[in-house]
């Protein structure tokens, strides 16, 4: 995000946020759980 202050900005109180298809599913405290099954049904697609 160091490259693109613009998502500083919209994101700057919740870095670390984790985004999949444009779409936000994790920020502050990352599950690593959540973030496997998010990744898993992404890739499915």
């Amino acid at each position: 995000m160091d490259s693109q202050p613009e998502l500083r900005e919209r994101y700057a109180e919740e870095i670390p946020v984790v985004l999949v298809d444009g779409v936000q599913r994790d920020f502050w405290k990352i599950d690593e759980a959540r973030l496997e099954r998010v990744l898993r049904r992404a890739m499915a697609h």
